[in-house]
């Protein structure tokens, strides 16, 4: 087993936390980082999370997007630059959050339509009724705010 490490605090915490955070946006990965410190993957992570890193999604890249897309085709220029006509990638990463809770609501919603929908005057109360189309009326709401979200997203996206 190897030995374990001094506990970071203070000064030392932060320094580490730098040093991390300017390795990660160079593009190493938490668990090389981790391996590379002798640090768990937790304690990286957080470290990274007080530096105010955001996260890049896990799986590594996306094939399907532009930048990967560029890097395949020649098209990218010295490693770690964006090329001025491909979008920002914080951008990007917020896109697809944006996306994901569009499709979450998406199903919610249509959960919530398929209960409802379930409800006969037989089987279920008037107040389970009500209840069944409140519920549809609230995901209704959120299913259009992530919408007109996702939008704005794609809207400032298109933007030069």
């Amino acid at each position: 087993m190897a030995p374990s490490q001094a506990r970071l605090t203070g000064d030392e915490r932060a320094a580490m936390a730098r040093v991390l955070a300017d390795r990660y946006r160079e593009g190493a990965s938490i668990r090389s980082l981790a391996a590379d410190f002798g640090r768990s993957y937790g304690l990286v992570q957080r470290l990274l999370s007080e530096a105010g890193v955001r996260t890049r999604p896990r799986g590594g890249a996306d094939p399907a997007s532009p930048a990967t897309r560029a890097g395949r085709q020649g098209e990218a220029g010295p490693v770690g630059q964006i090329p001025d006509d491909q979008p920002d990638p914080a951008l990007l990463v917020e896109l697809q959050e944006a996306e994901a809770k569009a499709r979450k609501a998406e199903k919610r919603l249509a959960k919530a339509e398929r209960s409802r929908a379930k409800l006969t005057k037989r089987t279920s109360t008037k107040k389970e009724r009500r209840a069944a189309k409140e519920k549809v009326a609230r995901r209704s709401r959120k299913a259009d705010k992530a919408a007109q979200r996702l939008g704005r997203l794609r809207e400032q996206m298109d933007r030069p």
